[in-house]
């Protein structure tokens, strides 16, 4: 009871599978054992279940929390003490004149209401060419209950590999086809809910998304002296994807009204060099700072200002404002998912000035950003090892007559990396009038998104804003001439409305090797869309619509264009 607040759940899943060889295969052709498990942890803690709990905090939270005293309880005091009492409830009310901000201290203090988290681990394993047969449970009890409980239980085993070559439990193929496979992943979210005072609500959600798949070859060599002459990591392949929430507001007002020249691309070109510097000071292979022959400019042995570790280290350091934390080129991937949000505020309604003519005013306010890399591979010319950056490939870029020296070779191949930022909205205002029948509304939104391919070695940049205005209007009681509905007139309620937005939509590609930018693409786009709805019977709805749109190009690659939409709907409610 004491922890009821608090609600923990552990969920675990998993799977093994034994494929049997084909019958007519000879004894180099095993069998195939593969696993997947899945872990699932929950949690929600309800923080005004525990404040409501700790009579300290719940008095902070609640000033008035205690009742006053009854009239039956008045009456059952002596006049005496009933006067006293009197007394005391008028000197109280005359001393604390601070109540409610004392009340708005206290909400603004245990404004945390409750929070969640989802955690979620994947992971599975497949080996083939595995000589052990299936019996009990799927273990061989004639070979030392091969492969083991914890693999039939679809739990991760790293000794599997190792005892199933010193147990020789893989066939004596020279020649494999199959590869020895590992997976793996991580999702992790979270959310939250903050009211700083009772009109103010913030809600906060972050998620952080991370899967590899790892596959080699295990290829048996009779001249090989070392694992019972098994050669393992054979051509090892690693494949995954990644994305997590993080936060670009610091940076995102920065750029100015023209779309061509970005101060954010600017910094983004200026922290090559300390992304460069930074990566050959963790790199004992580099030999620091040199000059390219024939121009005196000052560059960084291995990490020339496009090569890949240095325009990722960069792009997230110009665009964020801040540094990935151990960052090397085996750990390219931020490792704290930062919150977004959702904003609603309906305070407003309460200014005297608003309560006149409104009974109500909503705000609301979105933010999102998210960092993804979509697919990535290891290189198969970095270091065998996988661990030491010290083999390096050819750069094209020549000074003069004298080549730089090579650039060192990353050990992902990432072929884009993305940024996407949205207010959604930016702000929106509702309005609710005394006259019930009407509404309106306004809105602005803005979205960005900037797409890093390090192999093109260039930026594309996609802007986009709109701006909304809305209305709305309900007449209670429509009656149409003279109809008739099952004996009836026919009145019902008609509800329209009408929405008008434009948006601009601009994409520029910025190159990372001239720093020139140039738009590709652009549209500004008017929108209406109006509808009116109207309740025939209680089953049946008439819907009457119209919807024009316009869009102009803003460059010569395209034509402007207008659509139009218009009809009728009827919806039919069966009960």
């Amino acid at each position: 009871p004491v922890l009821n607040f608090i609600k923990v759940a552990y969920r675990y899943g998993g799977t093994y599978t034994w494929n049997r060889k084909p019958f007519a295969a000879d004894i180099q052709v095993g069998n195939t054992i593969q696993n997947t498990n899945t872990q699932n942890i929950t949690a929600n803690v309800n923080f005004v279940s525990l404040y409501t709990r700790i009579p300290f905090l719940n008095k902070l939270l609640n000033p008035n929390a205690a009742a006053p005293k009854t009239a039956q309880t008045m009456n059952r005091l002596d006049p005496k003490k009933r006067e006293m009492t009197l007394a005391d409830t008028l000197k109280s009310k005359k001393e604390n004149p601070f109540k409610n901000i004392l009340q708005l201290v206290g909400q603004t203090l245990l404004m945390l209401k409750n929070a969640s988290l989802t955690y979620q681990l994947n992971g599975g394993q497949a080996l083939p060419n595995f000589l052990p047969s299936s019996q009990y449970l799927g273990l061989d009890p004639e070979v030392n209950h091969a492969p083991g409980i914890k693999f039939i239980s679809g739990i991760y085993d790293s000794e599997l590999l190792q005892k199933s070559i010193s147990n020789q439990w893989i066939s004596l193929n020279p020649v494999q086809t199959s590869p020895y496979l590992e997976n793996s992943g991580k999702t992790l979210n979270y959310r939250a809910s903050i009211e700083p005072h009772k009109s103010l609500r913030i809600d906060l959600n972050g998620v952080y998304t991370l899967s590899r798949s790892k596959s080699s070859y295990i290829l048996f060599d009779s001249t090989y002296s070392l694992n019972n002459g098994y050669r393992t990591n054979i051509s090892p392949v690693e494949t995954g994807n990644f994305n997590i929430s993080t936060l670009m507001l610091g940076r995102s007002f920065k750029e100015t009204g023209d779309a061509l020249s970005s101060v954010l691309f600017n910094d983004f070109l200026n922290e090559r060099d300390n992304a460069a510097r930074f990566l050959s000071e963790q790199n004992p292979y580099s030999k620091g700072i040199d000059t390219i022959p024939g121009t005196g400019r000052a560059y960084y042995d291995g990490y020339t200002p496009n090569q890949q570790d240095v325009l990722l280290y960069a792009f997230y350091k110009a665009y964020t404002g801040t540094e990935i934390s151990s960052y090397s080129t085996r750990s390219i991937f931020p490792k704290l998912p930062l919150p977004g949000w959702t904003l609603n505020f309906d305070g407003l309604g309460q200014i005297p000035a608003f309560q006149k003519y409104f009974r109500g005013i909503g705000l609301r306010h979105g933010y999102r950003s998210t960092y993804s890399i979509g697919s990535f591979n290891n290189d198969l010319l970095f270091n065998s090892d996988s661990m030491l950056q010290n083999r390096r490939y050819q750069v094209s870029v020549v000074s003069g007559t004298a080549e730089l020296n090579p650039n060192f070779i990353s050990y992902y191949n990432i072929n884009t990396v993305v940024f996407s930022e949205n207010f959604e909205p930016l702000i929106r205002l509702d309005f609710q009038f005394k006259d019930p029948k009407w509404t309106f509304n306004t809105e602005m939104k803005r979205n960005k998104t900037i797409a890093l391919n390090p192999k093109s070695i260039q930026i594309i940049e996609t802007r986009g804003q709109e701006f909304v205005v809305g209305f709305g209007y309900k007449h209670p009681k429509l009656k149409i001439g003279k109809w008739m509905i099952m004996g009836r007139p026919l009145e019902s309620p008609l509800t329209t409305r009408m929405d008008l937005s434009y948006r601009k939509n601009i994409t520029i590609i910025r190159d990372i090797s001239s720093a020139n930018s140039m738009p590709s693409a652009g549209t500004n786009i008017w929108s209406l869309r109006s509808s009116a709805d109207y309740q025939i019977t209680d089953m049946i709805t008439l819907r009457l619509f119209y919807d024009w749109t316009s869009n102009t190009p803003q460059t010569s690659a395209a034509f402007p264009t207008s659509n139009t939409n218009g009809g009728f709907s009827l919806r039919i409610n069966f009960q």
